[in-house]
């Protein structure tokens, strides 16, 4: 429910942080310290189109969790979802990550309703600058409503990290 750019650093070593698990759970397993944070948005200084969104992430030494809380809308229409993640290295290469959510969706006039999903996403340390990845949401569906008609959205992305980091000492010197 965040804007995009705040899972930048998913597909990067050096720049991950804690909303990174936002755009890929497997970028978790790069986080080294607990933080929290929070974004909120109100598009074109609209109430209809409030977005905020707050995460926490926990590193540990058997993975790292990451917990966030999302809310889209107003009074009349509103979505949230809460989720709980993890994400792991796999060797010095390899990263995965799962995420397990809560999503709900109250209409003025028409109530509320509720669907569990979930998400998988792993990342791929090619060289020391090179990282690529893959995420999956919700590829099976949760269903909403009282027949279960409407689905949610799958959504798949590929995504790829390239580190253009300039060692300024060494750059100094020359």
């Amino acid at each position: 429910m965040a804007a995009a750019y705040t899972g930048l650093g998913a597909y990067s070593i050096n720049h991950s942080d804690v909303f990174s698990f936002t755009a890929n759970q497997a970028s978790l397993a790069q986080l080294k310290n607990t933080g929290i944070a929070v974004y909120g948005e109100r598009k074109f200084l609209l109430s209809e189109l409030n977005s905020y969104t707050a995460v926490f992430g926990l590193p540990t030494k058997s993975g790292n969790f990451g917990l966030k809380a999302g809310y889209y809308g107003f009074s009349d229409y509103n979505e949230t979802q809460l989720g709980l993640a993890y994400g792991r290295k796999l060797g010095e290469k390899v990263g995965l990550g799962a995420q397990f959510n809560y999503n709900g969706i109250r209409i003025a006039g028409f109530g509320n309703d509720a669907a569990i999903s979930f998400e998988l996403g792993t990342i791929l340390h090619l060289t020391d600058k090179l990282h690529a990845g893959i995420h999956v949401n919700n590829p099976v569906g949760g269903k909403f409503g009282k027949d279960q008609q409407e689905k949610l959205s799958s959504v798949y992305t590929v995504g790829i990290g390239y580190e253009l980091l300039i060692n300024f000492l060494s750059v100094q010197r020359s």
